[in-house]
């Protein structure tokens, strides 16, 4: 069987496999990144993946939540934009969850923890305090 390395120039792995002109009795190894296993695996079983993170029941605290088609999209952008700009460590999600588009911080796993950064937020923004509340929601923990 020819030695067959992904380098090999012009033919795949694959079709170098499928020659048959030598005996076939090799043996393909694949070594892959866990994060490939869980990226397959999140197709097949709908098992959530997140390349450095697993999911966690938590809370998090919505900043802003807007379903004017023509407008949302880019308020949701320029809150997010706002926030990063003066707090780049905090995590933040803007989601389409049809038909509203939010900004949600945090991945806190107490109640009490999102209280917390509840009241950080409306401190640091008090034109967001109207629209903060928390929310229950899957969290990111690191892996």
């Amino acid at each position: 069987m020819p030695n067959v390395s992904a380098q090999q120039s012009g033919v795949s792995i694959f079709e170098a496999l499928k020659d048959t002109s030598e005996m076939m009795c090799g043996k393909v190894v694949l070594h892959q990144d866990n994060r490939v296993t869980r990226m397959i695996n999140s197709k097949i079983f709908g098992i959530p993946y997140t390349a450095k993170y697993a999911l966690a029941d938590g809370f998090r605290v919505q900043v802003f939540s807007g379903n004017e088609q023509q407008t949302a999209k880019t308020m949701a952008s320029r809150v997010e934009n706002t926030i990063r700009t003066k707090h780049p460590d905090l995590p933040i999600y803007v989601v389409f969850q049809s038909p509203f588009w939010k900004v949600r911080i945090g991945n806190c796993a107490t109640n009490e923890e999102a209280q917390e950064l509840r009241s950080f937020i409306q401190t640091e923004f008090p034109e967001m305090r109207a629209e903060t509340y928390i929310v229950r929601e899957q969290i990111r923990i690191p892996d």
